[in-house]
């Protein structure tokens, strides 16, 4: 129960952080598709070459153990209303805590990574959210979490076991992740 209790109000926090960071730094409006594509292959560029830098300052375990994720990416508002069916137990654990009124599932993605690998999901804002399981202990995994320039997270997940990451936001809605690790 102490576990369920500190993730809704970790969730909680890092959907505030993310509500304000997402009202000092909103997303640019004015670019076209072929310029975010150009800014997608400039960014990329940068930052695969800064990736081993930013990795580098945590010890990570090689392995060959492979973790699997399922990742939902909802989008979340106080605007509009609807809950898609596959989220009615995700939307009743954030009634008590947020006042979203709508619930919508974008996509879903299963992402396999060995441990001290990489993998990326592009999200609905057109960032990359990296994913490097560091090592496992017991049923504990140290799993660092990055979006560019906005996010950098270590966190302890334990198997199996569902977690959120929220407080991006995407035109007038907020970005949420149900991610769940298995190894």
């Amino acid at each position: 129960m102490r576990g369920v209790i500190n993730k809704v109000f970790a969730t909680l926090a890092l959907l505030i952080i993310g509500y304000y960071l997402g009202s000092f730094f909103p997303a640019s409006k004015n670019s076209s598709k072929s310029d975010v594509k150009k800014d997608e292959v400039s960014l990329l560029n940068k930052v695969e070459s800064k990736e081993k830098l930013v990795i580098s300052h945590d010890t990570i375990e090689s392995s060959e153990q492979i973790v699997y994720f399922e990742i939902a990416v909802i989008m979340a508002s106080t605007n509009e209303t609807g809950v898609s069916t596959e989220l009615t137990e995700i939307k009743k654990s954030f009634d008590s805590i947020t006042n979203f009124s709508e619930f919508k599932l974008i996509k879903t993605e299963k992402v396999e990574v060995k441990i001290s690998d990489q993998k990326k999901i592009i999200l609905p804002n057109n960032q990359f959210l990296y994913f490097t399981p560091k090592k496992i202990e017991g049923d504990e995994l140290s799993l660092n979490l990055r979006i560019p320039w906005i996010l950098n997270i270590n966190l302890g997940v334990k198997n199996n076991e569902s977690f959120f990451q929220g407080g991006l936001r995407y035109k007038d809605r907020f970005i949420i992740l149900h991610i769940k690790p298995s190894f």
